[in-house]
């Protein structure tokens, strides 16, 4: 058949396809034709489809594949996209089955909304118009101030006892709504009343309590304020107080013409004088001996000379501002005061900060500085072994002190001072370095590295190639070493479309939906209503909640769920009414059970049929015990147990406006009507600032974002894009870089070098000008200025060494305790030692020197004084202690 033309060729029907089937294709890319086979030509023809290019009339609405769950978005199933009945079925009869539960029903001929669970659908709310409630159908809370119209709510309607404490709201009583005398005294809790609640002048003499005893005066006799106390008033206190006048009670005390006198006192029994009583003035007095007695009068005095003996001055009396400068003279000082001079170390606390202590042993001086006695700074001994790496060279420029000068011993090149390469461990030698000398580079840790494959060193730098331009790509071509040789932007044909059944995760926005396309039996149980016995967390707005236990319903506003209309468990359907024949139409279980019967009048209300109600199926005018008014479907009869009671629903139900229909101001919203409450929305909602969920698109200025992390910054990607940079690592910077979508990068900090460092004193130089320079100070000398290091030592002959406060005090003691060498007068004794010599030396040649030399102690000493004109001679004998 191959001189047949391709139209000749016999037909295979689509069901013989098979997927190795083979047809001839034209390779452009390689100019020939070749072969492919049935399945894979499907395959690629699948991943070359344009986006947007399968229309969804395509799709096999009939397929058993369907959407799962998992492949809706939240909240993409939208109002738009539910069909009638889907939801919330509307009917005048509720199915007997369902496709999911928590599917509601509203039965159109009785107002009640039922939701269908466990294989039925049970009664969740009756629509209640105006009409009497009773307690039981009112929820705790549920009567706020905004639900009582301006006549109130009269006495009657109250029952006995029924408001309690905490259903008054704070400063809700004032005294317009208390009665006259209507406060009792058992009214008022204790210690309630104070100042402020008395009238002026309201505690008379008989609100006071009762005196104790007689003779009580009332004050107050305990120190400090307080309350009123009783005070007993003696007889002594009683006769001052019933004295006329000040005469009658110096009559009573017994004073005499003493408490009226003036003038001087002279001899202590009378006043002597004018009547107006003169005063002699102050007087001077001079004491020659101790001051006696005591007395309320003042008058100078005077100590006369040496009067103040050691006797008369108390102990620790003279203090440091009695003391006049320089008062304390050395003769002053006691032994050991100043200084502390003992064969021993120091013990105990000194007496003042700064005190000496020399121990006549050791030759140690010590100073107290308050906490301790601290040691003064000496050398003692110093040895050096010949053995180490190291020369040392010390020179002793006197008794007390010694300088150390170290230099290294000279040492091949590339070598280290380090212990042994290998073993035992040793003493340091000079030797080069081996690997083991140094670490493994870690992630955390500086250390010797082995270039692996691919990689290599040159003059220390390793290096590997790469030849991809840095940025970021969706697909990359990788070598044989990991390393990425080539990178692409993702496209669209690299997509291959996907089956529905392929699709696992992800999820489907509102715009994958057609209106109308989610009918009740793509609903899932509990989709739209969620059963249970206590509040779940809510899905989303709108979504429902019955409580079988209770029979209770709920919606959720976005906020909190919200209790719609009056529990089925509050009050119990009994069955429907017939107004035009004023005849019970139908029953329920319920209502059989409280004696009602079809084609019968309704029976007295009573507490037997007590908070049940029937549903008008045909209207009328009532007959009693019905409400004698007229009646339409579908308006309820409710018992109150003493008579039955229209709720007008049919009004409402059949002539209902948004401006009648109450809102409960929610959120942002504050009207209080379904159609003020449309207005507010929808004036409000073209104001930017009240927005607060949803996100604004770029193109309408927004971010496109609606999330975000910490540190997360938008760039622009394009002229209508905004692409979210997340931050970078600690130690980080922000910079420019052309090859990323936004231009933006985060990257280490570029490091610049210091290419130099003044300073302002020539004491400071620069050792290496790098990016991290090194500075040095350099030290002190005789001719050029530096830093310099502090001693307490005043023997050393450094001159690169700074005296404490310390050392100049020693060595002013010191000196302050030297012979004098300009001429001066010696007080104490002058010894020479054994060993010793004094010398006398000549003006101007060695042939007037004489040295007066210690010899023999038993022998005579001669001195002989040289002068310019002779000599003088004077012999002692040690024996007699005579001079000749």
């Amino acid at each position: 058949m191959a001189d047949q033309k391709i139209t000749q060729l016999n037909e295979l029907p689509k069901a013989s396809v098979a997927q190795d089937d083979v047809l001839p294709i034209v390779d452009i890319s390689a100019s020939e034709t070749k072969k492919v086979t049935a399945q894979n030509l499907v395959d690629a023809g699948l991943d070359l489809i344009p986006l947007s290019s399968v229309d969804l009339n395509k799709l096999d609405q009939s397929s058993t594949t369907k959407l799962g769950t998992t492949a809706l978005a939240d909240d993409a199933v939208t109002a738009a996209k539910l069909g009638d009945n889907s939801s919330i079925a509307v009917g005048s009869t509720a199915p007997s089955t369902d496709n999911f539960n928590g599917r509601g029903f509203f039965n159109s001929s009785t107002g009640l909304l039922q939701v269908y669970s466990a294989g039925a659908y049970t009664n969740i709310v009756a629509t209640v118009g105006t009409g009497a409630v009773d307690t039981a159908q009112l929820a705790d809370g549920a009567v706020t101030t905004a639900k009582v119209d301006a006549a109130g709510l009269s006495t009657a309607a109250i029952a006995n006892d029924a408001i309690t404490a905490d259903k008054i709201a704070d400063d809700a009583v004032t005294s317009a709504q208390l009665a006259t005398d209507s406060v009792t005294a058992d009214a008022i809790a204790s210690g309630q009343v104070g100042t402020d609640e008395l009238a002026a002048a309201a505690v008379t003499y008989a609100k006071i309590q009762n005196v104790s005893a007689t003779d009580k005066l009332l004050g107050r006799s305990t120190a400090g304020a307080g309350s009123v106390e009783e005070i007993t008033c003696t007889a002594a206190g009683r006769a001052l107080l019933d004295d006329a006048d000040a005469a009658a009670q110096r009559s009573t005390l017994g004073l005499g013409t003493l408490s009226t006198a003036n003038g001087t006192w002279t001899n202590g029994s009378s006043f002597s004088g004018t009547s107006s009583g003169t005063n002699t003035g102050d007087q001077t007095i001079t004491l020659t001996g101790d001051v006696t007695g005591s007395g309320t009068g003042s008058f100078a005095a005077t100590i006369a000379s040496n009067a103040v003996t050691e006797a008369k001055i108390n102990a620790l009396a003279v203090t440091t501002g009695k003391i006049a400068d320089d008062a304390v003279t050395a003769i002053k000082l006691a032994d050991n005061s100043a200084a502390v001079v003992a064969a021993a170390t120091p013990s105990g606390s000194g007496a003042f900060i700064g005190q000496q202590w020399y121990n006549t042993n050791t030759n140690i001086e010590y100073t107290w500085d308050g906490t301790a006695w601290v040691r003064q700074a000496g050398i003692g001994t110093i040895t050096f072994s010949d053995s180490t790496p190291l020369a040392f060279a010390v020179a002793y420029p006197d008794a007390f002190s010694a300088t150390i000068t170290t230099t290294m011993d000279t040492q091949a090149a590339n070598v280290v001072l380090a212990g042994p390469a290998s073993g035992v461990d040793a003493a340091p030698t000079f030797r080069a370095l081996v690997p083991a000398d140094l670490p493994d580079a870690t992630v955390s840790t500086k250390g010797i590295i082995v270039p692996g494959s691919g990689l290599t060193v040159s003059s220390g730098t390793l290096n590997h190639s790469n030849s991809v331009t840095a940025g970021t790509y969706t697909k990359v071509t990788v070598d044989a070493q990991g390393h990425v040789s080539a990178g692409a932007v993702l496209e669209a044909a690299d997509i291959p479309a996907i089956d529905a059944s392929k699709i696992t995760t992800g999820t489907f926005s509102a715009a994958f939906l057609a209106d109308s396309a989610v009918t009740g039996t793509k609903l899932a149980d509990y989709a739209t209503a969620q059963i249970g016995e206590a509040l779940p967390v809510a899905e989303h707005i709108g979504q429902i909640f019955f409580n079988p236990l209770d029979k209770a319903f709920f919606l959720w506003d976005g906020n909190v769920w919200q209790p719609i209309g009056i529990s089925a468990g509050a009050i119990i359907f009994a069955g429907t009414y017939d107004a035009n024949l004023n005849q019970v139409a139908s029953t329920t279980t319920e209502g059989a059970a409280i004696g009602l019967s079809v084609g019968n009048a309704l029976p007295n209300a009573s507490n037997t049929n007590a908070n049940y109600y029937l549903v008008v199926s045909e209207g009328g005018t009532g007959t009693s015990p019905a409400p004698t008014v007229a009646l339409a479907p579908p308006d309820l009869l409710l018992s109150n147990g003493a008579s039955w009671l229209e709720i007008d629903v049919s009004s409402t139900y059949t002539a209902q406006t948004a401006s009648n229909v109450a809102f409960t101001p929610a959120g942002q919203v504050g009207a209080t009507t379904v159609q003020a409450a449309i207005e507010e929305v929808s004036s409000e909602c073209r104001n930017a600032s009240n927005l607060t969920s949803g996100t604004l698109a770029v193109e309408r200025g927004g971010t496109g974002t609606g999330s975000y992390t910490k540190g997360d910054l938008l760039a622009a990607s394009g002229s209508t894009a905004l692409t979210k940079l997340g931050v970078g690592t600690n130690g980080q910077v922000l910079r420019a870089n052309s090859a990323t979508a936004t231009g933006l990068e985060w990257g280490a900090d570029f490091v610049g070098t210091v290419t130099s460092v003044s300073s302002s004193t020539a004491a400071l130089t620069v050792a290496t000008a790098t990016t991290t320079p090194a500075l040095t100070i350099r030290s002190a000398t005789t001719s050029v200025n530096g830093i310099v290091q502090l001693s307490d030592s005043v023997s050393t002959t450094s001159s690169v060494l700074a005296a404490t406060p310390t050392a100049v005090k020693t060595a002013y003691d010191l000196a302050n305790a030297a012979l004098p060498l300009s001429g001066g007068t010696i007080t104490g004794v002058l010894e020479i030692g054994a060993a010793g010599s004094l010398v006398f030396e000549g003006s101007t040649a060695d042939t007037f020197e004489t040295t007066l030399v210690a010899a023999d102690a038993t022998a005579d000493r001669t001195i002989t004084l040289p002068n310019e004109t002779g000599t003088v001679a004077l012999t002692s004998n040690l024996d007699d202690g005579t001079y000749g």
